[in-house]
């Protein structure tokens, strides 16, 4: 039996004795060769992109001492990318210079990862660690890793694991409109409750290891 395999971009015929890893190009392959194309697809390498969210311009929430929450995120992106560079895991922080942050979830395309990186506030007390996911454009993966990702953080700096919370935030809303499958919010522990910068940068270090490790068991299960 012979299959023609048409492939865009012809320039000539291929041999069946030709070495097999040839594939941009169009011609007639047996049976044999046909299978081992199939059976081993290309795979896109897997790759993260962080946001730290907020900005220096609109900076969110912020500690009882004044420590800006986007100082907070930026400073987990920037170990959270670390960690992952070690363990060869291609990762991205979009951390624009302007505000409004516009389309920032539509540059989640093609990733395996997009991760938004959070502190939450309320009313000035602990309360807990959850993750974030959109009500009803969420894919099942990101859902699955919400959970993992809550009970990671919350359990590394001692808070109550809230788990998943849904949430319709922009970022969300266009990430999962791309073929990223899994979109996430990460919102590690209420700032507003925190007296010094020293003891924010502490939860914030011990976290972002807790969402590093947690992001590389899922691209690189055991």
């Amino acid at each position: 039996m012979k299959l023609a395999l048409t492939v865009v971009g012809l320039t000539r015929f291929l041999d069946p004795r030709d070495h097999l890893g040839e594939s941009e190009v169009t011609g007639i392959v047996d049976e044999r060769t046909w299978n081992q194309i199939m059976d081993h697809p290309s795979v896109r390498p897997a790759s993260v992109l962080i946001d730290p969210g907020h900005s220096p311009i609109h900076s969110g929430t912020d500690a009882k001492d004044g420590t800006p929450e986007y100082e907070m995120n930026l400073l987990q992106a920037k170990i959270v990318k670390a960690e992952l560079d070690k363990a060869n895991i291609s990762a991205e922080i979009f951390d624009p210079p302007s505000d409004p942050r516009d389309l920032i979830g539509q540059k989640a395309a093609d990733h395996s990862i997009f991760l938004s990186l959070h502190h939450n506030a309320t009313d000035r007390k602990p309360h807990y660690t959850c993750v974030m996911v959109h009500p009803t454009k969420a894919k099942p993966k990101s859902i699955a890793f919400a959970k993992k990702l809550s009970t990671a953080v919350a359990n590394a700096i001692g808070q109550r694991d809230f788990g998943v919370m849904e949430n319709s935030v922009t970022v969300l809303s266009e990430s999962e409109e791309t073929n990223c499958p899994i979109c996430v919010l990460c919102e590690s522990y209420f700032l507003d409750a925190i007296d010094t910068r020293a003891e924010a940068e502490k939860l914030s270090t011990e976290a972002a290891y807790a969402i590093a490790s947690t992001v590389i068991a899922e691209l690189q299960p055991a």
